[in-house]
C-alpha cells in the first residue's frame, strides 16, 4: 500500500532543497503616526528564506487550471511566490528580493487547506516607492 504521507513529506524536501530565490520576510506592524492616525511598517526578520519568484511573464501562458491556479501566476492580482510549506508569511507582509531589493506586499494566499500540499504560494503586489 502506498503511504501518500510518505511521498508528500518527501516532495516537500525536495521542494525545501530546491528553491533557488531568497526572500527577506517584514512583519507588518500599524504604529501611531502623531497625527491621530496610523502608519504602517515593516520590522524584517534576521534571516533571509529559501523561495521562488514567478516571473510576471507566466501570466502570458495559456495555464488556467483551477485546481493549481497556474494561471494566476501574472494576473492583475499580482505576483506569485512560493515558500516550503510552514514558512510564517501572511497577509499585510512585506517580502524583499536581496539580490535586486525588490520589494512586495502580500495580499493573499492561494495554498488550498490540506494535509498535502507541498508548497505555499501567495499573491503580492509590487511596492510603490512611497511605501517602501
Amino acid at each position: 500500500m502506498v503511504d501518500v504521507r510518505r511521498i508528500v513529506d518527501v516532495g516537500r524536501r525536495l521542494i525545501d532543497d530546491t528553491l533557488p530565490d531568497s526572500a527577506i520576510i517584514g512583519d507588518r506592524s500599524m504604529v501611531a503616526d502623531g497625527y491621530g492616525g496610523w502608519t504602517e511598517i515593516w520590522t524584517d526578520r534576521a534571516s533571509s528564506t529559501a523561495c521562488r519568484y514567478a516571473s510576471r511573464q507566466m501570466g502570458t501562458q495559456t495555464d488556467s487550471d483551477p485546481r493549481t491556479g497556474a494561471g494566476e501566476f501574472g494576473s492583475p492580482e499580482g505576483q506569485a511566490v512560493l515558500f516550503v510549506v510552514g514558512t510564517d508569511v501572511i497577509e499585510g507582509d512585506r517580502i524583499t528580493n536581496p539580490v535586486t531589493g525588490a520589494q512586495w506586499i502580500v495580499t493573499a494566499s492561494r495554498t488550498p487547506d490540506s494535509q498535502l500540499q507541498t508548497v505555499l504560494r501567495v499573491i503580492a503586489r509590487e511596492m510603490d516607492a512611497s511605501s517602501a
